[in-house]
């Protein structure tokens, strides 16, 4: 039976850094640096793929690229979108100043 090192090892994994929660300071920061264009997308990606992230911070990380992704093709759809339409929107031609 292996019923001891199935315990042993799952404290192990807790002891790791990785399974620490992570600090109301650190969020702190980690939003603040979120703010910061550029530096964010290079953040966000070191945390979502390294490997000395604490667990939290990852998944974090990884849906907020996910939303970043979602967010930029919807704008290139939508931006694709209006302007292929948007010669056929006659907007300006009962302008009074034209």
């Amino acid at each position: 039976m292996n019923c001891g090192t199935d315990f042993i090892e799952a404290n192990e994994k807790m002891e790791d850094n990785n399974y620490k929660p992570v600090s109301f300071g650190n969020w702190l920061l980690t939003q603040f640096l979120i703010c910061i264009p550029i530096v964010n997308i290079i953040l966000l990606l070191v945390w979502a793929f390294g490997s000395n992230t604490p667990i939290s911070k990852a998944n974090w990380a990884k849906a907020k690229l996910f939303c970043y992704l979602f967010i930029f093709l919807f704008a290139i759809f939508f931006g694709t979108v209006s302007g292929v339409f948007f010669p056929y929107f006659n907007f300006f031609a009962h302008s009074i100043y034209f």
